[in-house]
């Protein structure tokens, strides 16, 4: 099994989520993945210690709440 993917690398799969939940019909799994992505997000908005990856996470997590059309901070 491999090695749990880097703060980067969940981003972009993320944005890949997103990017086919716009230009499709909503795809259930694409929907439950954002909804399972949200609650580590907003962990990763104060656990991560690098400020950049704090940022990025947090950029993350109004992207996915925006596109579940969940109220955000």
């Amino acid at each position: 099994m491999g090695a749990e993917p880097n703060v980067s690398q969940a981003l972009e799969m993320l944005a890949g989520a997103l990017a086919r939940q716009e230009k499709t019909e909503p795809d259930h799994s694409d929907r439950l993945a954002l909804a399972t992505a949200l609650p580590v997000l907003k962990r990763g908005i104060e656990a991560f210690p690098s400020a950049k990856d704090r940022r990025q996470a947090k950029s993350a997590y109004r992207m996915v709440a925006a596109a579940l059309g969940i109220e955000h901070e």
